[in-house]
């Protein structure tokens, strides 16, 4: 029977979900292999290769962390091994290392999950399309109705014991470097537990001679949703008597469950080793055990809406009715346009998981900080479609707003207003209030009306007064070397393409938007196919609705190509093999305005 949708034909005219794939030179499974070599498409389907930015201080391994922070709700990720313990440092030098290695470890398990927690909210989108496909397979296959239901029942399983699997490898590995910290500090004749890690030990008014508390690791089975057993490393935290052996559990929990006495203590504690007694905590309970809570109930619900819906698929539609050759899952599309559109992995992720983005328009938008004004170019993606869209001429307090804005943007060129600088010039030597980021270059105009470019990484720090100040002999560089400064503008010095993914949380604004061909627009279009749930994508009708922006975007792809077949991204490790950036995701996410962040990501805004 004709249903009227695109249809694979003899000339190959048409576009067919698998046939497009075999042009890759793909299957579904194998698409996260893609974009290693330098694909040649045009930057006018991508939005990132043209978005202008200033260049943020991006932390040593933000990309990686950066790369899962949308990676891990879509796709499987490997998780960030456990670093081996030092041997034979001080006691100064272990407390060092302990503290940096745990916060570290608590950044990339913050930044990863716990920031991005609102992305799971959109789990059941991608579950529902790997689980409807199926099971519209399984039906024209003319199977029975139990069977069509398990059939969309293992494939949204399949998919959340992925997502469940890599949020409990991380916790394993998080446990695992902190297990190998605390041997390291027992084993220490010259440091304390008690100055390195909170709640690990213990003083009882009830014993004379108080027995230590130690940090061990049970392994616990957890049966995810597709059947398979996975081992969790729980922990567990003994008392200790005199002799070494086991006094009694004072706690044991992990992300799936609480053994015992699980809120006594319900974290790790990691003291400064500046002796301030200030501390930071890891391994909480809460947050874990709210996340993975957060998983079941997901899983619970899609898993229900799942049956619901293969009972009326069943009854209503008649096998070979919908012709799954013409779909895409919500992650195939998303690797798929990431890889062959040079859309970038973490961008592609969140289309994966229906987050609208415009792909046409560029914003720009402004953020203004006490030490200057930036401006960053780049694809504006709020977490629902909000009414009205988001027009340009107004700004925005992401606080306030019922969706998480999402912003993508090249950070390598553009420019901004440094306001952080002493006025006057004293024998060449400029004065900067704030400390200047290296890989950032300024350009000083002088009320004498002369210009010097000086980098970041020129400047020295002066902390022989009140607060400390940063300077840079411009006497080589200036006819008059007493004078006063008109203006700072600042820019990055490096020319190579180096993508982020920012969740904006301070205020901006939008100054406009605009496309590939310049043209300005007051607004964006922030559509998103129609959210999977129980009752819809029933319809030979709804699903075409899908096909068509399917093929929507294969079009670009295919457009783009016969535009310009010459345009390749530049490599940033050397080489003339474009695209290996994009296609592998190294890309960064930071989160702008939490805890002094934006004095960090910034350009020279750091204290």
């Amino acid at each position: 029977m004709d249903d009227g949708g695109p249809q694979p034909t003899t000339d190959g005219s048409a576009t067919s979900r698998r046939g497009f794939l075999e042009r890759l030179g793909v299957t579904a499974g194998t698409l996260v292999t893609l974009g290693a070599g330098g694909s040649k498409v045009a930057p006018r389907f991508s939005p990132v290769g043209r978005a202008q930015a200033i260049h943020p201080a991006v932390a040593v391994g933000a990309a990686y962390v950066t790369y899962r922070a949308t990676k891990w709700v879509v796709d499987e990720i490997t998780a960030d091994e456990a670093s081996s313990a030092p041997e034979g440092y001080t006691a100064s030098a272990l407390h060092d290392e302990v503290y940096n290695t745990m916060q570290s470890r608590e950044s990339y398990n913050a930044s990863t999950f716990v920031d991005n927690r609102n992305l799971m909210d959109q789990m059941d989108h991608a579950a529902y399309g790997d689980g409807k496909i199926a099971g519209i397979e399984a039906l024209n296959d003319q199977l029975t109705s139990s069977e069509v239901q398990n059939a969309a029942t293992d494939a949204g399983a399949e998919y959340v014991s992925t997502i469940m699997k890599n949020f409990l490898k991380s916790w394993n590995e998080a446990a695992r470097e902190v297990n190998s910290r605390v041997l390291s500090v027992a084993e220490h004749a010259d440091l304390a537990m008690d100055d390195v890690f909170g709640h690990l030990s213990a003083n009882y008014a009830d014993n004379s001679d108080p027995p230590e508390t130690w940090f061990q690791l049970i392994t616990e089975p957890y049966e995810l949703p597709n059947g398979e057993s996975f081992d969790i490393k729980s922990i567990r935290l003994d008392d200790m008597n005199a002799n070494g052996s086991s006094y009694r559990e004072i706690s044991r929990y992990d992300p799936t469950e609480t053994y015992e006495n699980g809120d006594n203590p319900n974290h790790v504690r990691v003291y400064n080793p500046d002796g301030s007694g200030d501390y930071f905590t890891l391994l909480g309970k809460g947050r874990w055990q709210g996340i993975f809570t957060d998983m079941e109930t997901i899983w619970m619900n899609v898993s229900d809406g799942l049956v619901t819906w293969t009972d009326k698929v069943y009854n209503e539609v008649q096998s070979g009715e919908i012709e799954t050759s013409e779909l895409l899952t919500p992650r195939e599309l998303a690797e798929m346009t990431a890889d062959e559109e040079n859309v970038n992995q973490a961008l592609a992720d969140l289309m994966a998981l229906n987050i609208p983005v415009d792909l046409e328009r560029e914003a720009t938008i402004t953020l203004e900080q006490d030490n200057g004004t930036i401006t960053l170019k780049g694809v504006l993606a709020p977490t629902s479609p909000p009414d009205g869209g988001l027009p340009a001429g107004q700004s925005y307090d992401p606080s306030t707003m019922d969706s998480d804005i999402y912003f993508n943007y090249d950070i390598t060129q553009g420019s901004g207003e440094w306001l952080a600088y002493e006025e006057g010039v004293d024998g060449g030597v400029v004065t900067f209030t704030s400390e200047p980021h290296a890989e950032t270059n300024f350009t000083i105009t002088t009320t004498a009306g002369e210009q010097v470019t000086v980098a970041g990484s020129e400047f020295t720090v002066d902390d022989s007064g009140s607060s400390s100040v940063w300077t840079v002999d411009l006497s080589d560089k200036l006819d008059n070397a007493i004078t006063s400064i008109e203006s700072v503008e600042m820019a990055a010095n490096a020319s190579e393409p180096q993508f982020e993914l920012v969740q904006l949380t301070d205020p901006f604004t939008i100054e406009t938007y605009t496309d590939s061909d310049g043209n300005e627009y007051d607004n964006a279009s922030f559509s998103q196919s129609e959210p999977q749930n129980d009752t819809n994508y029933i319809t030979q009708e709804e699903w075409q609705d899908l096909v068509a922006r399917q093929e929507t975007l294969i079009e670009k792809y295919e457009e783009s190509k016969e535009e310009d077949d010459s345009w390749t991204w530049p490599n940033p490790f050397g080489g003339s093999s474009g695209g290996g950036l994009l296609g592998m995701g190294i890309i960064a996410v930071v989160i702008l305005g939490v805890v002094g962040a934006v004095t960090d990501l910034l350009p020279g805004t750091g204290n």
